[in-house]
């Protein structure tokens, strides 16, 4: 199986599989489980649905955000651009492209891609050692 026809494949299996997760998204929070009205659900199974109905939003996304890359890389294969990196302009390693066929960038500009997305939202310090932070802080008082 050649690129072209691994990636057709695979932009397939991703339309398939965001057609299904659209039947199911229909429907309004209860009416989805068989309920014919609120009246009689508990708060907590509302809850419960909407954040299931949440979750599968997110899955969706992912699966749009996936079908978005393979149309892409399907379009540069056409342009002749497919080897090479969006970033860069280098080769990319055919390595990768085997084994990520929807790869648009090489190794290093993914590599510096992951590093820009994390520092994008920068997590709160891990506290380890409240003593050590006490100290810093001089939250205690001085010993004698």
């Amino acid at each position: 199986m050649d690129r072209k026809e691994q990636l057709e494949a695979r932009r397939e299996h991703l339309q398939e599989a965001l057609r299904r997760k659209r039947e199911l998204r229909t429907g309004s929070p209860g009416t989805r489980l068989g309920e014919l009205s609120f009246y009689d659900q508990h708060p907590a199974d509302l809850a419960s649905d909407v954040y299931e109905q949440e979750k599968e939003s997110g899955v969706e996304l992912d699966l749009v955000r996936e079908l978005n890359q393979v149309e892409r890389a399907l379009q540069r294969l056409q342009e002749g651009t497919y080897h090479l990196c969006e970033r860069c302009g280098k080769e990319i390693d055919p390595r990768r492209q085997e084994a990520l066929p929807e790869a648009t960038l090489c190794v290093e500009c993914a590599r510096l891609k992951q590093g820009e997305d994390r520092f994008a939202r920068i997590p709160p310090p891990v506290v380890e050692d409240i003593e050590e932070i006490e100290e810093k802080v001089e939250l205690r008082p001085a010993e004698e």
